[in-house]
């Protein structure tokens, strides 16, 4: 997967979220931040392409954020996501300006738009689409 401004800039905002956990729970502190961060790179760089404007982008660079930390900081996943649940509650706004709430996805005017991004998950245009029902 190539790796984009907008793949880079949620690989920022991961490291931002997790910096106070990583450091707490890492055996070598924040030492670990630079490891997980070149990590996290050659993750996305050997990741299959899912579409350039895919809505699961940051789902997806979650789950590589977490492989980085495990690989480099030797933190378990059950910590990883302490980490980022603690950095998700700690640092809401951020994480809301980013993700976007909980109540957009469930919104009845957006409805229509998810229904056509669903329908194009059926496409199948690219190596690792997720396939994608709404009902």
């Amino acid at each position: 997967m190539k790796f984009s401004l907008n793949i880079r800039m949620m690989g920022w905002m991961y490291a931002f979220l997790c910096a106070d956990g990583l450091a707490r729970r890492a055996a070598d502190g924040p030492a670990a931040k630079k490891r997980v961060a070149e990590e996290y790179r050659r993750v996305m760089e050997r990741a299959k392409d899912i579409g350039p404007k895919n809505n699961l982008t940051s789902a997806y660079t979650m789950g590589a954020y977490c492989i980085a930390m495990h690989r480099q900081a030797g933190v378990s996943f059950e910590d990883c996501y302490v980490i980022l649940k603690e950095g998700f509650e700690s640092k809401r706004g951020l994480a809301s300006k980013f993700l976007g709430a909980g109540e957009a996805y469930v919104s009845k005017k957006k409805l229509p738009g998810r229904l056509k991004w669903a329908e194009k998950t059926h496409r199948r245009e690219y190596p690792n689409d997720w396939v994608v029902d709404i009902r």
